[in-house]
């Protein structure tokens, strides 16, 4: 009966299922691209997004550094695609079906999938367009093509990848545009449409969905708005529906992690440039049938909210640390849609822009605000004295079991229920609590229930590392998430599946002044409360004096900090 059932299944989607190859023939049948509605904002973005001569320089010899403090050569003449200079492994042999074996093999596929991403070229294309840098950029966009040509390998196996690709590729042609010959049109006219096809037939959908669906239907949306000057009805009615599925009411995303949160952020934002004007309506089925079908079932659960971004924009910004850092909490795999985080341009800082205040330039040209100079600005309290604590320790009393601090009356304080984060902030420092609040699954949750960021005068005394690696190590990878890096004495075992969403909800008691947090058995902190008073921010703890102990001697002496895209090591914590 089942199997009489999916055939059945099978012949009504037939009519609907969208065939790769009649999309090549689709493909080949299309001429160039001329530069979209929102090419004006896209340079303007990128006019502020800088890099200086050093990245520059190491650029045009294909040196680039994304993660640790050195650079690499990707190769002398071209990039060479599938090597890892850092890890010394080629990838040429594997396609995207066998990636999975590489995971725990000690290299990192997203060295190489962050170089494809081709965040690099439009930042050259901003530049001084110089004979040398349009070259550079036609030979690098040669070299990708004609190297990755049969739809597989590393570079063809993730939608992500695959959609920042896309939207890199897009913004880099419409920056040389003016400079380019027709037959150079249409060679990158033709490669964009190769990603577009591609990701119509590749969407990742699934039951168990998160951030690859929606940043998919986002860029899929982006590009056919701005290639073919239309809106598809029925794609921007699903993404509406995702909007309130994967975000929560208090704007953080579902997944339990701020990067994950700005990442889809850019990306709604990026689509909402493309609509700032009005298109020809279309409608159309947008992506692979069954997907597509899939999707339109899942549509009755999310009628009952509305995806506020404004929302969204605050989480964020309370998430900026008063050192101006941007606070990694759950996983982080070096996603941006759009970034100038290259070593070279990051040590000089001259030019370089934090997480934030990307999502900001974005913003400004979606909602013709500025917002780069007003970040939440905060009143400095003549009655607090600077505090300059060297480290965690000096807070705590470990006699009796305690420890306490005050903040000044003027700083910010929010409660994002949702995500579970009560956050503290002023000009001279940031607190932020988490808690488990969420009963949705994800994989990105990590295992800090009750772990605090503290920090006073620019120095953190307490800091969520975020996650070093995805696929280089699956220990190293859990050990991240784990509970000895969030002020929790569980370590579980490393070759175990962690889900740290399976985790009990905290329990928070509030009173009109005051919010406590109750510990769990494993964490360092008995309790925390907060106690507004009449001048100030009381934060008062007990210490399970047993657990403080066990964590001491546990925690790292230095921690990787995922602080600017580099490996920064706090040197006493």
């Amino acid at each position: 009966m089942i199997q009489i059932l999916k055939k059945l299944k099978n012949k009504i989607f037939q009519f609907i299922k969208l065939s790769f190859n009649e999309k090549k023939y689709e493909f080949r049948s299309l001429g160039e691209i001329n530069p979209g509605k929102s090419h004006i904002h896209i340079k303007n973005i990128f006019n502020q997004l800088r890099v200086d001569d050093e990245f520059m320089s190491n650029a045009l010899d294909n040196r680039y550094g994304f993660y640790g403090d050195k650079i690499y050569s990707f190769g002398e003449d071209s990039i060479n695609w599938f090597y890892d200079p850092i890890s010394s492994f080629d990838y040429s042999l594997y396609d995207g079906k066998r990636i999975s074996e590489l995971f725990n093999k000690k290299i990192d596929i997203k060295v190489l999938w962050r170089l494809a991403r081709l965040q690099h070229l439009p930042l050259i294309a901003t530049r001084h367009p110089s004979d040398k840098n349009l070259n550079y950029i036609l030979k690098t966009l040669n070299s990708f093509d004609s190297e990755n040509k049969s739809y597989s390998g590393i570079h063809w196996s993730s939608g992500m990848e695959i959609s920042i690709r896309a939207m890199n590729l897009y913004a880099t042609y419409i920056l040389i545009y003016k400079n380019l010959s027709n037959e150079e049109r249409l060679f990158i006219s033709k490669l964009i449409y190769k990603h577009l096809f591609f990701l119509k037939n590749n969407i990742e959908y699934g039951s168990d969905r998160g951030n690859h669906y929606l940043i998919n239907i986002l860029v899929l949306d982006f590009l056919e708005t701005e290639i073919f000057e239309s809106k598809n009805i029925i794609l921007n009615f699903l993404i509406k529906c995702e909007l309130k599925y994967q975000f929560n009411k208090d704007g953080s995303h579902f997944e339990g992690s701020t990067n994950y949160t700005r990442l889809c952020y850019d990306a709604y934002l990026l689509n909402k440039l493309s609509h700032k004007t009005k298109s020809t309506i279309t409608f159309s089925i947008p992506f692979s049938g069954i997907d597509f079908v899939h999707a339109l079932i899942d549509i009755p659960r999310f009628f009952y909210k509305k995806y506020e971004e404004k929302r969204t924009f605050n989480f964020l910004l309370d998430n900026v640390s008063s050192s101006n850092e941007f606070i990694p909490i759950g996983d982080n795999d070096s996603g941006y849609i759009f970034t100038n985080k290259f070593i070279g341009n990051i040590n000089q800082k001259k030019y370089f822009f934090d997480d934030i205040q990307v999502s900001k330039l974005i913003r400004n040209e979606v909602f013709n605000t500025n917002h780069i100079e007003q970040t939440n600005k905060l009143i400095r309290s003549k009655d607090f004295k600077n505090i300059r604590y060297r480290k965690f320790d000096d807070i705590v009393d470990k006699d009796i079991g305690e420890f306490n601090f005050s903040l000044p009356l003027s700083s910010r304080l929010k409660e994002y229920k949702d995500f579970g984060l009560f956050v503290l902030k002023s000009n001279d420092a940031y607190l932020s609590i988490k808690y488990n609040s969420s009963s949705r699954n994800s994989g990105h949750f990590h295992y800090d229930s009750l772990s605090m960021n503290l920090c006073f005068d620019g120095k953190f005394l307490l800091v969520d590392p975020g996650t070093e690696t995805y696929t280089t190590s699956i220990k190293l990878r859990n050990y991240s998430r784990s509970g000895i890096l969030h002020q929790s004495t569980s370590l579980l075992k490393n070759t175990k599946f962690f889900s740290s969403f399976k985790a009990k909800k905290t329990k928070v008691r509030r009173t009109k002044n005051s919010t406590k947090f109750i510990g769990h058995k494993d964490s360092i902190y008995k309790s925390i409360q907060i106690v507004r008073t009449t001048s100030s921010f009381d934060i008062k703890g007990t210490i399970n004096r047993d657990n403080f102990k066990i964590w001491k001697e546990l925690y790292p002496k230095h921690i990787i900090f995922q602080t600017y895209g580099l490996r920064a090591y706090l040197d006493e914590i």
